[in-house]
């Protein structure tokens, strides 16, 4: 199934440092729905050179680590040359509520180390 658009995503992205939550500078991230999966990309003069994304649902938190989004359907790229981190996760990954193939939604938490 290929989907052309997105109806209906929800995006809880949080950014602690240090123990406390600051908000996110206008331009700073960037979302879109393509036809497979979801994509956040965030600058990385924001989230610092080690960012970490937190997939999260009603079971708890999970740290998506590089063998953690192989085996849940996202993918991590630190690209530097563009200036940011990329999130893309599959609508059928692991922690996304799926409403009957129409709705997909998201939380995602972002952490910089």
């Amino acid at each position: 199934m290929a989907y052309g658009f997105c109806l209906g995503v929800s995006l809880l992205l949080s950014v602690w440092s240090a123990a406390k939550c600051s908000g996110i500078p206008e331009g700073a991230l960037h979302m879109e729905c393509r036809d497979r999966y979801f994509m956040i990309a965030v600058d990385l003069s924001f989230t610092g050179d080690k960012p970490l994304f937190e997939a999260v649902d009603g079971t708890g938190v999970y740290a998506i680590t590089r063998w953690y989004a192989a085996q849940c359907g996202y993918s991590v790229r630190l690209l530097p040359l563009l200036g940011h981190v990329e999130l893309r996760a599959s609508y059928f990954s692991c922690h996304t509520d799926n409403k009957d193939d129409e709705v997909f939604l998201f939380n995602f938490n972002l952490t910089d180390s």
